[in-house]
């Protein structure tokens, strides 16, 4: 999945799924940007990051985006998250690109929302819909639509961010009425945290284990057993093992590795769980209903 693998692993229980029931994937991607819901649903960072682009400020939004996604990854709540680990030094090259990237779009009603658009979504998020849901029949997106995407980008903050709700929210209530009593996620308590069988962990384990000898070419599989734990590591588990990874097939490509990465990749299917989706909400065959 390319530029998805730091984040985005939730979607490969779908990958799997797909691969197993030929039928249409619905990406809702671009929904919540082109909608109003760029950085927190029209609350505060939002608030702030249309005031800094309307005085061309571009840099100090680059700088509280890249610390706070540092914070997010960072074991130690390091604003500068994987910088020493992948790209040390380059701190203020980095700035100055996404600034200048940024300013690009200052004409445009929002020009925050159209720098997500634009990056985030065309060249991260993007791949869960091409990369990771490319084994379904068909993969769906329908907020892309040419002219809604026109339309919602002509909008300025103050219209997709109003009395305290965001235009999306608004034109759900309006075209649901009927259910538009029920809250979304933040009305509800969050589930517990979920319990792993013993099984599951054995299982992780084995996994992990056959993926540092696949990754160990110029290493030992323990060293990188160790790094997939994040031992000694700057980032939490989850992002340091999806970087490690990634890192560590790009930086060894070549004609001949990657044929091993596909024949692994195909070895990783042929293994894969197969039970990890209910088919609860299916319409019922006809041999269920009598028809």
């Amino acid at each position: 999945t390319q530029l998805c693998a730091d984040e985005h692993a939730q979607m490969m229980p779908l990958h799997d799924y797909y691969l197993d029931h030929p039928a249409a994937a619905y990406d809702g991607i671009g929904g919540d940007v082109l909608s109003g819901d760029v950085m927190d649903k029209g609350a505060e960072p939002d608030v702030e990051a249309i005031g800094l682009a309307r005085a061309g400020d571009f840099e100090a939004i680059a700088r509280t985006m890249i610390e706070g996604h540092g914070r997010v990854i960072s074991a130690t709540d390091d604003p500068r998250g994987a910088a020493d680990l992948y790209s040390p030094g380059e701190d203020e090259e980095t700035l100055a690109y996404v600034t200048e990237t940024m300013a690009k779009y200052a004409d445009a009603p929002n020009p925050v929302q159209v720098f997500f658009l634009m990056n985030r979504t065309r060249r991260e998020i993007g791949f869960v819909t091409r990369g990771i849901l490319g084994t379904a029949g068909a993969a769906f997106c329908p907020y892309m639509d040419e002219d809604l995407a026109d339309f919602c980008m002509s909008l300025p903050w103050e219209v997709s961010n109003f009395q305290g709700q965001t235009f999306h929210d608004a034109v759900t209530d309006r075209a649901y009425p009927q259910y538009a009593h029920v809250p979304f996620q933040e009305g509800f308590t969050s589930d517990p945290p979920p319990r792993r069988p013993m099984q599951h962990k054995i299982n992780t384990l084995v996994d992990m284990a056959r993926l540092s000898r696949f990754l160990a070419q110029d290493n030992s599989p323990v060293s990188e057993f160790q790094a997939l734990l994040g031992r000694g590591r700057p980032l939490d588990p989850g992002p340091n093992a999806a970087m490690h990874i990634h890192h560590r097939l790009v930086d060894s490509l070549s004609p001949a590795r990657a044929k091993e990465i596909i024949d692994f990749a195909r070895d990783l299917e042929q293994a894969r769980p197969r039970k990890l989706m209910s088919d609860s909400y299916l319409p019922p065959a006809a041999g269920q209903t009598g028809a």
